[in-house]
């Protein structure tokens, strides 16, 4: 006998499962039953890190962490973010906030996405703020006169 015949080598075999599938009649093989070939199931995944983290923290203070709860957020109200700087909550995502740059004072209109900026924003010097201010008042009389002439106009074909 051979030595190499002799001496028996282990080698791991990955078992595969045939499992039948349904399939339309023209993808079907010759025999009655289709079959199609998976691998085992893998294992579950390891936990990440801060998954560990937290279940340390459960584990020492014998309590469970709550999630955190969203914060109601008032429209027009002046809010600081975690770097200090504060700035007005438009709406739910979408925030002016104040930004000094040299000697000279800019308002950041930003979308955000959680605490992150969105990269495309406007950014006014006070100049540019006090335009559009006179400008936004001028926009609110004119919605406000075509309104008024809107009712008027209803009005009159309702005679």
């Amino acid at each position: 006998m051979d030595q190499s015949s002799s001496v028996r080598k282990k080698i791991r075999v990955k078992t595969l499962v045939k499992v039948p599938v349904e399939t339309k009649r023209s993808e079907r093989k010759t025999n009655n039953s289709p079959t199609q070939i998976y691998s085992k199931p893998k294992k579950d995944k390891k936990p990440t890190v801060a998954e560990n983290l937290k279940q340390f923290k459960e584990d020492i203070t014998g309590r469970k962490e709550e999630p955190k709860k969203k914060k109601s957020t008032v429209v027009g109200a002046i809010m600081k973010n975690a770097e200090g700087n504060k700035y007005f909550e438009l709406e739910e995502d979408l925030r002016v906030s104040e930004t000094v740059l040299g000697k000279n004072k800019y308002a950041d209109v930003r979308k955000y996405f959680g605490d992150k900026p969105s990269k495309k924003g406007i950014t006014l010097n006070t100049n540019q703020i006090d335009e559009l201010r006179k400008i936004g008042q001028q926009l609110l009389e004119r919605a406000k006169e075509a309104e008024k002439n809107q009712e008027d106009l209803e009005g009159e074909g309702s005679e």
